[in-house]
């Protein structure tokens, strides 16, 4: 999330320029994905919740 505040703030005029892995950030996307996946929903049937229930 940084990374990407930073780049929003990066100045360039030449997109045909910039280039990345798409292999890496598919795999990133994946990670992260199941990542957040697995720790929202320990979260949302955790009885010590912010809703208390």
């Amino acid at each position: 999330m940084l990374l990407s505040n930073i780049f929003v703030f990066v100045e360039t005029n030449d997109w045909d320029q910039v280039k990345f892995n798409k292999w890496l950030a598919t795999f990133l996307a994946l990670i992260v994905g199941i990542g957040t996946g697995i720790v929202g929903g320990a979260g949302a049937f955790s009885s010590a919740g912010g809703a208390g229930l």
